[in-house]
C-alpha cells in the first residue's frame, strides 16, 4: 500500500512496484469504504508519455493495453474547449515564465471497476489541457489575444518592472507578437520565433502538474470542487483587495503608512 502523503510521481509505465501499491491501496479502501489523499506530480516533459497518458482523456474506458496511467474526463463533467481565450493564453504564459504551475483535483474511483484504474480530473482540467495541448501542438491560438494578454501585463506590471525585471522570454515573446503577421499562431510558430520555448519544454519545473489525487467513491468525488474551493470564498474582501493591488502606489498609501485621525485617541 501507499504510505501516508506518499509523493506519487507520473509517468512510470515500467514501474510495477508503484502500480501494485497504488492497486493494493485502492482495494482497502474499496473494503473499508474511506478515502485517502496523496501528493501527485505530473511530468510533461517527455511528449510521448503525454500523448499516452492524456491521448484517451475523452475516451477513457478505451484504455489500451499496456498503459498503467491514463487521465480521463469524468462524464458529467463538459468537453474542455477554452483554450484560445484569452485568460487561457495568459494562464500559459505565465506557465512558460515559471509564475505558475498547472493544478489539478485527481482522482481514482474504487467503486468504478476498470481493467485499468483511470484518473479522473475533477477539477483543473483546462489548466492541465491547455498544457498538454500545448506539448502535443493540437492547438491554435489568437494573436490578437497574444497581443491583449501583453499590453494587460504592461499596465499591471508597470513600464519599469516590464522594462526591467521580466524574464528575458517575455520580451521575444512581444517581439513575436509585433511582428507575426498571420491571425492565429501555432507552436511551431512560436519555437521559430522563440527557440527558447524547446528548452523550456524539456524543463520539469515547469512542464508538470501538481495536485491532489483522492482515492475514494464517485458520491464524494463528486462534492471535491466545493471542498477544494472552500477558501476562496472564505477570503475576506481586504485580502482580495490587497491581492489586486498588491505593488502599487494605491496598496502602499492604504497598507504600509500608519494614519491618525485628529480627536480620536
Amino acid at each position: 500500500m501507499l504510505k501516508t502523503k506518499e509523493l506519487i510521481i507520473l509517468p512510470d509505465n515500467s514501474n510495477q512496484e508503484l502500480y501494485d501499491k497504488i492497486s493494493d491501496t485502492i482495494d482497502w479502501c474499496g473494503e473499508k469504504l474511506v478515502s485517502r489523499v496523496y501528493p501527485l506530480l505530473v511530468d510533461l516533459t517527455d511528449k510521448i508519455a503525454v500523448k499516452r497518458m492524456f491521448g484517451n482523456f475523452s475516451t477513457p474506458f478505451h484504455i489500451p493495453d499496456g498503459h498503467y496511467w491514463c487521465f480521463g474526463r469524468p462524464p458529467e463533467q463538459t468537453s474542455a474547449k477554452r483554450q484560445l481565450k484569452k485568460y487561457q493564453l495568459a494562464q500559459l504564459l505565465d506557465i512558460l515564465i515559471g509564475s505558475v504551475t498547472a493544478r489539478a483535483t485527481m482522482v481514482i474511483l474504487y467503486n468504478v471497476k476498470l481493467k485499468k484504474p483511470v484518473i479522473w480530473i475533477y477539477d483543473g482540467q483546462h489548466s492541465v489541457l491547455l498544457l498538454v495541448n500545448f506539448i502535443l501542438e493540437t492547438s491554435d491560438f489568437s494573436m490578437k489575444h497574444l497581443t491583449e494578454v501583453i499590453e494587460e501585463y504592461k499596465e499591471e506590471f508597470g513600464d519599469d518592472y516590464w522594462n526591467n525585471k521580466m524574464p528575458e522570454i517575455m520580451y521575444d515573446i512581444e517581439h513575436f507578437a509585433n511582428h507575426f503577421k498571420e491571425d492565429t499562431f501555432s507552436v511551431k510558430h512560436l519555437v521559430s520565433w522563440v527557440p527558447e520555448i524547446k528548452s523550456v519544454l524539456k524543463d520539469e519545473n515547469i512542464m508538470s502538474a501538481i495536485g491532489k489525487l483522492h482515492i475514494t467513491d464517485e458520491q464524494r468525488a463528486l462534492k471535491l470542487y466545493d471542498k477544494e474551493n472552500e477558501h476562496v470564498t472564505a477570503h475576506s474582501t481586504m485580502q482580495k483587495v490587497s491581492a489586486r493591488i498588491a505593488g502599487t502606489t494605491f496598496a502602499d498609501l492604504i497598507f504600509k503608512r500608519n494614519y491618525s485621525i485628529k480627536g480620536v485617541n
